[in-house]
């Protein structure tokens, strides 16, 4: 979500500015949309993101706003540590 700007059309929270709110999208809707593109702007990344990658994202817009959501606040610390 960070490292391909997601959150530059969709928010920092992914709900929702430029593009839609994509928070607790459904897994197979974020997996087609994020591999092929969606009309309106919103590239594929088919060739960029493994199928891992993707169902990763889906887990982490499942989880915005749950007790589950990862915390990033010290962003400059590379993970895992050194």
């Amino acid at each position: 979500f960070l490292k391909f700007n997601c959150y530059g059309c969709h928010g920092m929270y992914a709900g929702g500015a430029m593009g839609p709110n994509i928070q607790h999208a459904e897994a197979g809707d974020i997996g087609e949309a994020v591999h092929q593109g969606e009309s309106g702007g919103m590239p594929g990344f088919g060739r960029k993101l493994t199928r891992q990658d993707i169902q990763n994202l889906g887990a982490y817009l499942r989880s915005i706003g749950t007790a589950a959501e990862p915390k990033f606040m010290d962003w400059w610390v590379p993970y895992p540590p050194k």
